[in-house]
């Protein structure tokens, strides 16, 4: 007879089996239906030129393409899925799946709660889910986070020594942002030292127990640290062809290309812009980290609460000083990327807050809650402070923050039972994330309603790349000629690659000669020519919404959270077709 215990956990693992099923699910299913966004075009298409030349097309590095790893990774998967859209997309669902199963490493040290949870948010948040079914270098970047944090908890010398430092080298293979991780780590790793020496807190350090293990396994670490130096050099000379791309990948081209980017503001944002991507699509997650804060504070002591007070004053201060939008070329806006007014409430509330969390945990002398939140809280700030405002750096302090809440519920308040009203609560946040990936991955997925949706290729243009490319395979007649100019290399030429009726180059050709001209020119005697042999119609390449910062208020904020209804109309690019007129 099977007692209730038994029974009870029967039932447990059977969700959590039918959870993880889903979340998979969700990041396979109709995963070639969306148009490719310009970005995933390039990406996906790099690694298609090294898979149909290997001896000629390999990947040189290119800093605006990032590393390697992702160009050497495609042709293995192109030769036995395809080269197809949905090939290309697979790649990053399987990085997005193995996320998943994360908490589940970690079963030995935490609740079945946890454990729960923690899957269940990752199996059904909106954004992982959604860049995990788009082509982009931050799954595997995420993934070299997780095989850190395995590392961290494995007992076994040989895989720690080899986790971990594969977890810290490989991500300079794939993104830059590895820099930045380094600098957050070591940033913690000093003034954790600093306070501990200072102050004389008897923890032994993350810096002292790193330099422990490797002095007491210098050989393994030192296997470790070889192979992932040997894979990098590999995969930055593309095999031993191009030398000069290790030293480019190290420094030459790399760093020097971040900290530019930094400066450039090539896709410019208010220093908010991470939290509204998080409010409108985590919202789950900041009402949980919103909670964490208050619970913290509500903790500590007098002074603490008051300091952080200060800290709030000030930026109420500070906003209502400023103007509403920042000038250009100020210290506040080149530098500290503020704005807009409302900008100093995150930027010194991060501040402030991962500076008393962090202190206070050191204090109390609970380390992995020092660093947890240190790691969220600083991810936070940091990708917010970047030059360069894209939607997808937000997974970085979401992924973190999951880890942070996890370890604050397991810790601080104990992996306490639900109960009933718990569960309801539960269940309500849990249809609403439902409601919401649905949305982002499916009914609206690269709408020109969607803030996450950057410039995304509209589907009308999908549709005419892939009926000029019907016409090139399948012709009735002479197969057409296509003349792609501007802005239409991208994603056009995914579309069309491998067909050599497919032109991006006029050569000496005359424009009139093409059978399909797609153009977005101004050049009023081009067009006006153009039109005695072609007939003209317009279709949106790309479409976007960006928030008007000046006209938002709660009542537009919460509206676009729940119901992602845009109080501005979004922007969209056009850009012309020109078929030649049958001859008569």
């Amino acid at each position: 007879m099977i007692s209730k215990e038994s029974e009870n956990k029967n039932y447990y693992w059977i969700l959590y089996g039918l959870i993880v099923t889903l979340g998979i699910f969700f990041r396979f299913y109709l995963i070639g239906e969306r148009p490719f966004h310009h970005d995933e075009s390039l990406n996906a298409i790099y690694g298609r030129y090294f898979y149909a030349h290997p001896s000629t097309h390999f990947y040189k590095y290119d800093p605006m393409l990032h590393g390697p790893f992702l160009y050497n990774l495609y042709p293995f998967f192109y030769q036995i899925l395809g080269a197809t859209k949905s090939s290309a997309r697979i790649v990053m669902a399987l990085f997005g799946s193995f996320l998943i199963f994360v908490p589940f490493f970690f079963r030995s040290k935490i609740s079945k709660n946890t454990l729960f949870l923690s899957t269940l948010f990752i199996a059904s948040s909106p954004t992982l889910i959604y860049w995990s079914r788009f082509v982009r270098h931050d799954p595997p970047v995420l993934l070299c986070l997780a095989v850190c944090l395995i590392a961290w908890i494995t007992k076994d010398t040989w895989k720690r020594s080899i986790l971990w430092t594969w977890g810290l080298i490989l991500p300079f293979t794939m993104k830059e942002n590895a820099y930045v991780h380094i600098a957050i780590l070591l940033g913690y790793l000093v003034y954790e030292s600093l306070l501990t020496t200072i102050f004389k807190i008897e923890i032994n350090s993350l810096a002292s127990k790193a330099f422990k293990f490797i002095k007491a396994n210098w050989g393994k670490v030192l296997i470790g640290i070889t192979s992932a130096i040997f894979i990098y050099i590999v995969l930055y000379s593309a095999w031993f062809r191009h030398p000069e791309g290790i030293l480019d990948g190290v420094y030459r081209k790399s760093l020097a290309y971040w900290l530019s980017q930094h400066h450039k503001d090539r896709i410019a944002g208010p220093f908010v812009y991470q939290f509204l991507i998080l409010s409108w699509y985590e919202q789950v997650f900041i009402l949980l980290a919103i909670c964490q804060t208050l619970h913290f504070y509500m903790k500590r002591s007098f002074q603490v609460k008051g300091t952080f007070v200060v800290f709030l004053l000030l930026a109420f201060i500070l906003k209502y000083l400023n103007p509403s939008t920042i000038p250009a070329n100020s210290f506040l806006s080149t530098i500290l990327k503020l704005k807009i007014s409302l900008d100093f409430y995150p930027f010194l509330i991060l501040l402030s807050h991962s500076i008393i969390m962090t202190t206070c945990y050191l204090f109390e002398k609970k380390q992995v809650l020092a660093f947890t939140g240190y790691l969220f809280t600083s991810f936070f700030f940091t990708y917010s402070l970047v030059g360069e405002k894209v939607p997808w750096l937000s997974l970085y302090p979401l992924v973190m923050g999951v880890l942070f809440l996890c370890v604050y519920y397991q810790k601080e308040l104990n992996s306490k039972d639900f109960g009933k009203f718990g569960k309801v609560i539960i269940l309500v946040f849990v249809c609403f994330q439902v409601r919401m990936m649905l949305m982002t991955n499916y009914s609206r997925a690269g709408a020109d309603t969607e803030f996450i949706s950057q410039v995304h290729t509209s589907d009308h243009y999908e549709k005419v790349a892939l009926k000029i490319r019907e016409e090139i395979n399948y012709p009735i007649g002479q197969r057409p000629h296509v003349m792609a100019m501007e802005h239409n290399t991208w994603p056009l030429t995914w579309y069309l690659y491998g067909l050599k009726e497919y032109h991006y180059i006029q050569g000496k050709r005359e424009l009139e000669d093409f059978d399909y001209i797609l153009t977005s020119t101004t050049d009023t005697n081009t067009r006006n020519k153009l039109r005695l042999t072609h007939e003209k119609s317009d279709v949106p390449l790309r479409w976007w919404w960006v928030p008007d910062y000046k006209t938002m208020n709660l009542k537009n904020f919460f509206n676009y959270a729940f119901n992602h209804n845009p109080w501005t109309v979004p922007g969209k690019m056009d850009i012309s077709i020109y078929k030649k007129k049958p001859i008569e």
